[in-house]
């Protein structure tokens, strides 16, 4: 059986994620992180390992950007140290990923940074979505990263209302998150 860690900014995945498995009758356990700030804004991570160490993690970066890149490094760097050979981490949205080259002399390649962060932490393999990038395959060769996109997805359900005049498209904003 597998393992499934949800960092802060994948908890509202809990109960979807369940329901999935269960339907699909994998042989998956999700699990929440243990994470609160202390006084002076600093994380405490802990994982539930009572419950079995485990192999996956799911983490948003979006809202508090800075907080939720600090929570994956020190998950997956305890993962790493409790013993889990091989980790994957989910990234629905990667933060500071937009920052993919060097316009500007001095600039941060903020992409770059980041994605060595984890790895460095102990993602081994990982899978984003919609990455901000227009060169994927140098990142890519030196990392083992997944660039998962939902725009077929999106445009197959569009057809099938195409052409229909009440169809209104929305998106969510920060307050339903």
């Amino acid at each position: 059986m597998s393992n499934i860690l949800l960092l802060s900014g994948a908890k509202h995945l809990h109960k979807p994620l369940q329901e999935a498995i269960f339907k699909r009758n994998l042989r998956f356990s999700v699990h929440e992180v243990d994470h609160v700030y202390f006084p002076d804004t600093e994380q405490y991570v802990r994982i539930p390992v009572e419950k079995g160490l485990p192999n996956i993690v799911i983490q948003s970066m979006y809202s508090e950007p800075d907080r939720r890149i600090i929570e994956s490094i020190l998950a997956t760097r305890t993962l790493k140290d409790l013993g889990v050979n091989y980790l994957i981490g989910f990234f629905t949205y990667l933060a500071y990923a937009r920052q993919d080259r060097r316009i500007k002399e001095g600039e941060a390649i903020s992409q770059k940074i980041i994605i060595e962060c984890l790895f460095n932490a102990g993602i081994d393999k990982a899978y984003v979505f919609e990455i901000h990038t227009r060169n994927e395959s140098a990142l890519f060769k030196n990392f083992n990263i997944t660039n998962l996109s939902c725009v077929k997805l999106f445009a197959d359900y569009y057809v099938e209302f195409k052409g229909r005049k009440d169809l209104k498209i929305i998106s969510p904003d920060s307050r339903f998150l």
